[in-house]
């Protein structure tokens, strides 16, 4: 059997698991893990381990398809005629856009790929960060910090871990790392409004009201300064605005933020003080959960003035701890061929894109990877919304619920081995070779961009040329075949600690504790604890708890037709779990395992209870990705579209772009009451 190294197709940021794949002679795929990776030394969690079923999953989409209208029957076509239809809509392509999911970039390659794309022909994309962690980014990068330190530096340096809002079995590569650091001594605290599986490796796990990450932050900093744990020297070099910050935050005591969070007065200063005395302390902030309220991006602009006051950034140990990859780190678009001078572009920003769907500017909608309805916030206007485009055109392996729903067209997509690919990681490149044909008439994103709706810009025909080109691109003379003779990884110069060099991305190069440019936006020009905007006079009241989503071990936002095509996996999480603190359950009398309904005006939603008093009073949880769940979110966007992308421009997967700050609320006020047996929905 012929041997050849890919990587894992889950998105699990920082680090991908490295897996040898071989087929052979009757054409079984066999899938083994690689001792040999550098990074994940042959782990593979049991979504890895499992991954295997998709390739041949008996609902794998192999013709192209289409219908006459949403309520029509499928009726198999051909590549001809769909690509012939295709390039009739594109002759207008400033009335086409470009929405893609996780499962489009599976592989490195596509993301930039289709930004090229989109931007070469004046097609409107959207980044698909806003439905993940931008809001995080865009606090991050309005004070400046958004360099990451790498797991290795966190393993052999940090001595205080602070873990906020962040599930290690969600993204488990990096837990091995927290666990060495640990050993050798490093304390290790948790930040969240459950106890996760981060109760695993945390000395001490801190619950918190949802939406209260910024008060917390901002109090420590009150701690921090009102004790003297200051590095003033680091202070006077490198940041901007301390007077004017250290005045604004002064009625933020910890008796003040015991009320707004729920901790005790005595664990908030604790906290502030194990943090800030630390030789090198480091926060692991969550990707994308504790940035999905509306305090969002407001958690991540005060949690980075911690190390701006303690001087824990730019040395080994301190600073950020691994997610996602670092900015600066990312593969770039710009060796697949020219671009042409920028023309107007939509901002990502999620209640705007709604307004340009509703609006009737978009004849056609190209989704690829993405189970849209289940991903996006408010997802009744969602649906609203999609009836006003004229063809939507979905690409992916198996036919989503969204697909289902509300698409005219459907391509059939490869799945990872069936095509070439790359990873990236801060450390490494890693190749994702292609090991067998494609099944039936299943195309890759590069064949149809390329071959099929033709791209004059490109100077690429091939899924080969493109790894080519943006391996080229990194500016070292390696080649998809280099990489293979190389088993498969090539070494990257990248930094093992995040700002190494201290400079940071503001328009100073200093963290700014005191924003010019936000307050140009209407925005805040210091960290304040709270977004103002609010929900109905009476919804508080009506419905009293506030839902939280966020990812397991299990599953990955909805990939892979919301983990239904991992048989075994979703066997251990057929039905959605919903976790309700025991005095709130007692008060509606549930007891744990019943079946309960969580509503509000919007819609409502069944689950089981898990009741427990391992979250906080107030706060439901439910792991995301389940069909339905968002239908009951507000969809409220904290940012203005003014200001969602006016930061300093950055090097992203996409080439140089702006952080998107155009994240909506994934929040929703509901209450929860007994209901009938929950039913799977097909």
């Amino acid at each position: 059997m012929n041997t050849r190294y890919t990587m894992c197709p889950m998105n699990c940021h920082p680090t991908y698991c490295g897996m040898k794949v071989s087929v052979d002679e009757t054409g079984e795929v066999h899938i083994i893990s690689n001792r040999d990776h550098p990074e994940s030394k042959g782990f593979l969690c049991q979504r890895g381990r499992n991954v295997h079923e998709i390739i041949d999953h008996p609902r794998r989409i192999l013709h192209p398809l289409q219908r006459n209208s949403r309520e029509s029957a499928w009726v198999q076509s051909n590549w001809d005629t769909i690509m012939e239809r295709l390039g009739e809509n594109l002759r207008r392509p400033e009335r086409s856009a470009i929405w893609m999911g996780h499962g489009a970039v599976v592989s490195d390659v596509n993301r930039p790929l289709l930004f090229h794309f989109a931007d070469t022909l004046g097609i409107k994309i959207w980044n698909p960060a806003v439905v993940c962690w931008g809001a995080g980014a865009y606090g991050l990068a309005a004070t400046g910090v958004v360099e990451t330190n790498t797991k290795e530096d966190v393993a052999a340096n940090a001595e205080f871990i602070l873990m906020w809002g962040w599930n290690v079995a969600s993204q488990p590569t990096s837990a091995p790392f927290v666990v060495q650091a640990k050993k050798r001594g490093a304390q290790v605290t948790a930040v969240d409004c459950r106890r996760s599986e981060v109760q695993q490796i945390a000395d001490e796990v801190l619950l918190v009201k949802p939406d209260s990450d910024a008060a917390l932050a901002l109090s420590m900093a009150h701690v921090i300064i009102r004790e003297g744990y200051l590095n003033r020297e680091f202070i006077k070099k490198h940041t901007v605005g301390f007077d004017e910050f250290a005045e604004s935050i002064e009625s933020y005591s910890p008796a003040w933020a015991s009320k707004v969070t729920g901790l005790s007065e005595r664990q908030i200063v604790e906290l502030a003080k194990q943090y800030a005395l630390s030789p090198a302390s480091i926060i692991f902030m969550g990707a994308s959960s504790m940035f999905k309220g509306q305090n969002g991006w407001l958690a991540s602009r005060a949690i980075a003035c911690l190390p701006a006051l303690t001087g824990h950034v730019g040395k080994p140990g301190a600073g950020f701890g691994p997610r996602h990859r670092g900015f600066v780190k990312a593969l770039d678009y710009a060796g697949l061929g020219p671009v042409p001078p920028s023309r107007e572009s939509l901002p990502s920003h999620m209640e705007n894109m709604l307004r340009v769907l509703q609006s009737g500017e978009i004849d056609t909608l190209f989704l690829f990877g993405t189970n849209f309805l289940s991903s996006f916030a408010d997802a009744r206007r969602v649906e609203a919304a999609l009836t006003h485009v004229k063809c939507i055109v979905a690409h992916d392996i198996v036919m989503s619920r969204t697909m289902k729903q509300v698409a005219d067209i459907v391509l059939p997509g490869t799945v990872w081995i069936e095509e070439l690919g790359l990873k990236a990681t801060d450390t490494y490149v890693y190749l994702m070779d292609k090991v067998r044909e494609p099944v039936g008439q299943a195309r890759s994103i590069a064949d149809i961009l390329s071959e099929r709706l033709g791209n004059p810009q490109a100077s690429f025909q091939t899924q080969k040329d493109v790894v080519n080109q943006l391996l080229k691109g990194l500016g070292k003379d390696i080649t998809a075949d280099s990489l293979r003779e190389n088993g498969g990884k090539w070494p990257r110069q990248a930094e093992s600690v995040g700002h190494s060099s201290l400079l940071f991305h503001t328009p100073s190069r200093k963290i700014e504790f005191a924003s010019d440019l936000l307050e140009s936006f209407g925005l805040a020009r210091l960290p304040v604890p709270q977004f103002h905007r609010s929900h109905k006079t009476n919804q508080e009241e009506r419905y009293p708890l506030s839902l939280r989503t966020g990812r397991s071990g299990t599953a990955f936002h909805s990939f892979y037709d919301e983990g239904r095509m991992l048989a075994k996996v979703y066997e251990r999480e057929r039905t959605p779990v919903l976790w309700l603190n025991t005095n709130d359950a007692n008060a509606r009398h549930i007891e744990d395992g019943m079946d309960v309904e969580i509503f509000n005006e919007k819609s409502s939603f069944q689950a089981k209870a898990f009741v427990s008093n391992s979250i906080i009073e107030g706060a439901v949880w439910i792991r995301d990705g389940w069909f339905g769940i968002n239908h009951l979110t507000d969809g409220i966007s904290p940012l203005p579209v003014t200001a969602s992308e006016g930061l300093l421009p950055i090097q992203m997967p996409g080439g140089v772009k702006r952080i998107p700050g155009g994240q909506s609320s994934y929040v929703a006020k509901v209450d929860v009451r007994l209901s009938a047996p929950w039913t799977v929905m097909k």
